[in-house]
């Protein structure tokens, strides 16, 4: 009788081990869209900061 006590808990804590990990692997992932996202953002803001970018009169090469 207490062997299936002690089942029944390891099977629970197995159980429960697969939850936690599972919720941390979802929350990683979110973690990294949102810092994939932000990387993105700040290329795209250092790309329109290029330093003298309008030095130059011929505008067109400059693009």
């Amino acid at each position: 009788m207490a062997c299936s006590g002690i089942a029944e808990h390891n099977e629970a804590r197995r159980r429960a081990g697969r939850a936690e990990l599972l919720a941390f692997r979802k929350k990683q992932l979110l973690v990294m869209q949102r810092r994939e996202l932000v990387r993105q953002q700040q290329l795209v803001e250092y790309s329109a900061k290029l330093p003298n970018r309008f030095s130059s009169r011929d505008y067109v090469s400059q693009w």
